[in-house]
């Protein structure tokens, strides 16, 4: 029997997966919520994110001495940065325990505070973690899968007439503001304003009047980490927007000819370039973007291909 891939939902509401879940829904992946998941079920169970659901739930599931039939896969698309909690050791660390990949030391404290609290144990909650930033699965080893886009997930917006300069869609920071600030038209960037020349941060269905009206795509590392958003970039990509990032190690799939880098301090004066340019041809780079991720690249296609390379069917 085919093996079946199921994306696992969270109760909890978070904004930043909405597209996430749409991705999943529009390449007709079946989907459960945490506490549905069956652990003695043939199929491969896909969640991201995870929280503080998760981890009771399959514990419990073992709990209950049921054998385990089914593929357990984190996408983690959350990036290793700045701070403790983000660095690249304390990420590498933190994925790896889930795959059972834990130090002595570690698992005596788990087992420990298991005992004392009725926390999840050291055990093996997940087969594979899956990241979508080439670079930080070669640092990590973890494995690489591409977060595609797909058709049906945003719309070109016409050439002409378009509202504003640029759109960023990320939440606020000093690093971001540090940017957004110099290339508003205003007395400083203010993410509720419409009357700027960079677009209001808003959710849908407001967001798509914005993406459809906009003409660059702006993209800010939220930290000093240089890894990617593969989620935001495939929302720009659907658009058909031109985008212009931070520097990412690499940025695979995309690359030269699909978007344009530059680093943190030349952010400001490369938009202004740019924005000076003939438009045609960022129009076109977009446009070639929006191929190459909707259809090589395709969601659907992507996540069937990493399931492949990591837990095969059986």
């Amino acid at each position: 029997m085919t093996e079946e891939i199921v994306a696992v939902k969270t109760r909890y509401h978070y904004d930043s997966y909405r597209d996430l879940r749409t991705l999943f829904d529009l390449a007709s992946f079946p989907s459960c919520y945490v506490d549905e998941i069956d652990i003695s079920k043939p199929v491969t169970y896909i969640v991201s994110p995870m929280n503080g659901e998760f981890r009771p739930h399959i514990a419990n599931e073992y709990a209950k001495g049921k054998p385990r039939f089914c593929n357990l896969i984190l996408w983690n698309i959350e990036r290793a940065g700045g701070g403790d909690t983000k660095a690249l050791g304390t990420y590498t660390q933190a994925n790896w325990e889930l795959m059972g990949h834990y130090t002595e030391e570690r698992k005596e404290e788990l087992e420990r505070k298991h005992r004392q609290h009725g926390e999840p144990p050291a055990i093996m909650y997940v087969d594979r973690v899956w990241v979508s930033d080439r670079k930080l699965a070669e640092y990590t080893g973890l494995h690489y899968a591409v977060l595609g886009s797909h058709p049906d997930l945003g719309e070109p917006g016409p050439e002409q007439g378009t509202r504003w300069d640029i759109t960023h869609i990320s939440a606020l920071n000093g690093r971001r503001s540090q940017v957004l600030d110099q290339l508003s038209n205003r007395d400083g960037y203010n993410p509720e304003k419409w009357d700027d020349c960079i677009s209001p941060n808003c959710w849908p269905p407001e967001r798509d009047e914005v993406l459809k009206q906009s003409r660059f795509a702006l993209n800010i590392h939220q930290d000093d980490g240089p890894f990617s958003e593969p989620l935001r970039f495939a929302l720009f990509a659907a658009y058909g927007l031109p985008i212009l990032s931070e520097t990412i190690l690499d940025a695979h799939p995309y690359g030269k000819g699909t978007m344009t880098f530059t680093r943190h301090h030349d952010l400001v004066d490369t938009m202004r370039r740019l924005l000076l340019e003939p438009y045609d041809k960022h129009r076109e780079m977009g446009m070639i973007c929006r191929r190459m991720m909707t259809e090589e690249f395709e969601f659907g296609k992507m996540v069937r291909k990493a399931v492949e390379e990591t837990v095969g069917w059986r």
